[in-house]
């Protein structure tokens, strides 16, 4: 036969196969959010020469009717973010790290020294007053929340409640 024939029957088998093909289905990625959750007063405390981790802290806040969870954590200029809490064991304080963070419905979390809060870990670079850090929280199920914390000495001072 041909090379003609062939050519034709090529042609002819890519067409009928293309049509016959079920339409590529893509996967949405957005997310139906169930509420949501909101982030306040997000600060790093600066550290001194030399610091190998820098404890961070904010405020989530909940208008959602599920619970969320936050699983994860990342910034550029450091090898990882943890999530940590403090808990007394056997009458001794210790800092504990945690796989997630759960915020309940409705529920407002104060990440503070003396319970959960983030723990930048391997900062590439010395931080300080007045530095901002890019970060992105990742919540289960949910879109990624970029968060720019400010690094400073001490704590913001709270707004005023309106």
């Amino acid at each position: 036969m041909s090379t003609r024939f062939y050519s034709v029957c090529i042609a002819l088998l890519m067409t009928v196969t293309a049509q016959a093909a079920p339409e590529a289905v893509q996967e949405s990625t957005e997310l139906v959010p169930s509420g949501s959750v909101s982030v306040e007063q997000p600060w790093i405390r600066v550290g001194g020469e030399d610091e190998v981790m820098l404890p961070a802290y904010v405020i989530l806040k909940s208008d959602a009717n599920t619970p969320w969870s936050l699983d994860k954590v990342t910034a550029r200029g450091f090898s990882m973010v943890m999530i940590h809490r403090v808990v007394l064991q056997d009458g001794v304080t210790r800092m504990l790290m945690q796989d997630s963070l759960t915020i309940p419905p409705g529920e407002t979390i104060v990440m503070n020294d003396k319970g959960y809060h983030l723990m930048f870990m391997g900062p590439r670079k010395q931080y300080k007053d007045g530095d901002k850090i890019s970060a992105v929280l990742y919540f289960r199920d949910q879109k990624p929340l970029k968060v720019i914390f400010t690094v400073s000495k001490n704590a913001p001072t709270p707004e005023p409640k309106k």
